[in-house]
């Protein structure tokens, strides 16, 4: 029998069907590259605002672990319109959750003021008295006058703290309090502590302004403090034993959602913004501002909320498949 071999080559069809085997493999595996290549940008998006979310949650349990101060001092309305930081634990309510939702379209802004000292000093004691000049003496009929005297109040603001803690440096917040809580005579308004916030600038402690800062005054006599001077003037005697203050540094901190686009749509940032002694700065855009940080993002909210008035307790849930965290 004879062997019969083909020496012609490959055929125009065998060409052809090859060639379009070969199209059919190269399509497919360009097919599977851009999908993963999407899939893996996709991924490596979500797996950064995961782990923006985490830092993120750890920096506001932080910030709510330490705002206790905050509701003597601030009014901010929530979504009912009424003040976020009430404190009632005198009183039954029937409305007692409060609630501040932040989105990225609502232009809302949650405030709070943060202990910053309570880790390193906690709250230092504070005799008013060595503050005062005797400028006349008292008679009998006539009581003595008193001048605030500013360079032995910076003295003795340097002075506390042992070095571990300035607070005479400039443009930092103190916050000035009496253990006393007070509300005006006859009526069941809750008690409040007797405090003035205000921030050092030049060796001298102005009065703090800010939006959600609610007016600085006396709990009980409605007078305002607008300045250190006034404050320790006003405060009450304590067990009968003459005024007596203590003193913290703390730090204003406000919260905002802006805008952003992503692949997964339009969702919003969560910025944190700190208070400068003048001002906060405006966060947002490509570049933040000193001052700023960005917390989290692929957010559609921020709902900060307190079950009851009756405790200063509050907590805070993001939106969309993040867990509900307890900042306290």
């Amino acid at each position: 029998m004879k062997n019969w071999k083909n020496n012609q080559g490959i055929s125009i069809i065998e060409l052809t069907v090859g060639a379009v085997i070969s199209a059919f493999f190269v399509m497919a595996f360009a097919s599977f590259m851009k999908m993963s290549v999407k899939t893996q940008a996709g991924l490596n998006e979500r797996l950064d605002a995961i782990s923006s979310d985490l830092a993120g949650s750890a920096l506001i349990s932080h910030d709510l672990s330490a705002s206790g101060s905050s509701f003597d001092l601030l009014s901010v309305p929530s979504d009912t319109n009424s003040n976020f930081y009430d404190y009632t634990p005198e009183q039954n309510c029937s409305n007692c959750e409060r609630s501040m939702t932040l989105t990225p379209t609502n232009g809302k802004s949650f405030v709070m003021v943060d202990d910053v000292s309570r880790l390193v000093v906690g709250s230092l004691p504070l005799n008013p008295v060595p503050f005062y000049d005797l400028v006349t003496n008292p008679t009998a009929t006539v009581s003595g006058t008193l001048a605030f005297n500013a360079t032995k109040f910076k003295t003795t603001l340097e002075g506390l703290g042992g070095g571990a803690f300035n607070l005479t440096q400039d443009n930092q917040n103190l916050l000035f309090y009496s253990p006393v809580r007070l509300r005006p005579a006859g009526t069941t308004t809750p008690p409040k502590v007797v405090a003035f916030l205000g921030v050092m600038k030049g060796g001298a402690v102005t009065a703090s302004s800010f939006t959600g800062l609610a007016p600085q005054r006396h709990p009980a006599t409605l007078k305002p403090f607008d300045t250190a001077d006034t404050f320790f003037r006003s405060m009450p005697n304590v067990a009968g034993n003459g005024a007596f203050a203590f003193v913290k540094a703390v730090q204003p901190v406000r919260y905002t959602m802006d805008t952003v686009r992503t692949t997964r749509g339009v969702t919003g940032r969560l910025l944190r913004a700190v208070f400068n002694g003048t001002t906060f700065p405006q966060c947002g855009g490509v570049e933040l501002t000193k001052g700023c940080s960005l917390i989290a993002t692929g957010l559609q909210s921020v709902e900060f909320f307190r079950q009851t008035t009756a405790t200063p307790v509050i907590q805070y849930q993001f939106s969309g498949d993040l867990k509900q965290f307890n900042a306290n």
